[in-house]
């Protein structure tokens, strides 16, 4: 049995009762996700099996998260399948509307994804408290999850899969002011590398406006609420600057990805 099948055999549910609070995958929603992965199933197919189940239960949209949560856990963990799982989310939200649901706008994909990789935009994840972090062993791999996490998020907005929109990048660089920017660096690299010309061109002000005391930690609050897309970028950019060149704080590998950051803005 291959890692995929192993994967996928893990991730499901034994009962309705481990089901019901996200315990697990439907055994026909991982056999149809199986199927299709070993190219038995076109991505259309695939995509009209999948979902088949949850427009059967009795709450539609509630049930959602739980085939959404599947694919979440699938992009992040199965490396070798990405671009087949980006084709099956493509055809998911290609689906006609039903029962309730707007596939063409999964509600459950964006909070699944927040819920299980985005904790550190909204508040604290765990490892902030500093426990996990005693080594830089230990950092460097938080630095390739976040690499991970926003590689496939920028590529799904450049797609235009799933919700991800130019908020989400945005919302990941402004980490650049971070207290654990060191951490974070590398997701923050990754969005400018895979979409960072788009971003410049895509937000729509009013959204900016709408950050105001999120965008900088420098400046008044009448400079913050006045400030136009491209004088965010250029704090933005300042401020990775400021990092790469730091020396007494940050150490040669978040400068050069500080570097990297700065060339790519």
């Amino acid at each position: 049995m291959g890692y995929t099948a192993k994967w996928i055999k893990h991730h499901v549910g034994i009962d309705g009762d481990a089901l019901a609070p996200g315990y697990g995958r439907h055994p026909e929603e991982a056999k149809s996700l199986h199927l299709f992965l070993e190219k038995k199933l076109t991505s259309k197919e695939a995509a009209t099996a999948i979902t088949t189940l949850i427009l059967h239960e009795r709450d539609p949209p509630d049930n959602v998260y739980r085939l959404m949560g599947f694919l979440c856990e699938a992009l992040v963990d199965l490396n070798d399948e990405r671009e087949k799982l980006f084709n099956l989310l493509g055809a998911i939200q290609a689906l006609p509307p039903a029962r309730g649901i707007d596939w063409s706008q999964p509600r459950g994909f964006g909070n699944m994804w927040s819920d299980l990789y985005r904790l550190h935009i909204y508040g604290q994840d765990e490892w902030e408290n500093g426990i996990t972090l005693q080594s830089e062993a230990a950092i460097e791999v938080l630095r390739k999850h976040y690499a991970e996490t926003a590689t496939l998020e920028a590529e799904m907005y450049v797609r235009g899969l799933s919700g991800v929109t130019a908020s989400w990048g945005y919302e990941t660089i402004k980490l650049i002011n971070h207290w654990r920017v060191d951490v974070l660096i590398s997701g923050i690299m990754v969005w400018l590398k895979v979409a960072g010309g788009r971003l410049q061109q895509e937000l729509h002000l009013e959204e900016v406006e709408n950050w105001g005391q999120l965008s900088t930690q420098r400046g008044n609050e009448q400079d913050q609420e006045n400030a136009s897309l491209p004088q965010y970028w250029e704090r933005w950019a300042a401020h990775v600057r400021g990092i790469s060149e730091n020396s007494n704080t940050y150490s040669k590998d978040v400068r050069k990805l500080a570097t990297e950051c700065y060339k790519l803005m």
